[in-house]
């Protein structure tokens, strides 16, 4: 079921209330994932790619995706410079939560 922040949330402090409630001790972490795609470093994708046998021709392809790019801020007709993006994945792209996957499918493992 998809459930979205709010409802995930309210669930959470429900299910929080009732072990309160039953005398159970909880334990929660939260996590905010909200800049997790500006941190994905490009050197550690590319190795986690090849590992699962990404090869040479779809790296080039991937390394001209992910290089190169800048981003810049707009705020009515005002523009800023564009400033250069060296990490990190596109959010708004159909390609970006496919390459976060790769790049933390194996954090488990690391632990």
């Amino acid at each position: 079921m998809v459930s979205s922040t709010v409802t995930a949330s309210v669930q959470s402090v429900d299910q929080l209330l009732l072990g309160m409630n039953k005398g159970a001790i909880t334990r929660v972490v939260f996590l905010d994932l909200t800049k997790a795609f500006d941190t994905v470093n490009n050197s550690d994708l590319w190795r986690k790619l090849s590992n699962l046998g990404v090869d040479a021709a779809a790296q080039s392809w991937f390394d001209s995706f992910l290089s190169n790019r800048s981003q810049v801020t707009c705020c009515g007709s005002t523009q800023s410079y564009p400033a250069v993006v060296p990490v990190g994945v596109s959010k708004g792209s159909t390609l970006g939560p496919l390459l976060f996957i790769v790049y933390t499918n194996d954090l488990k493992k690391r632990s």
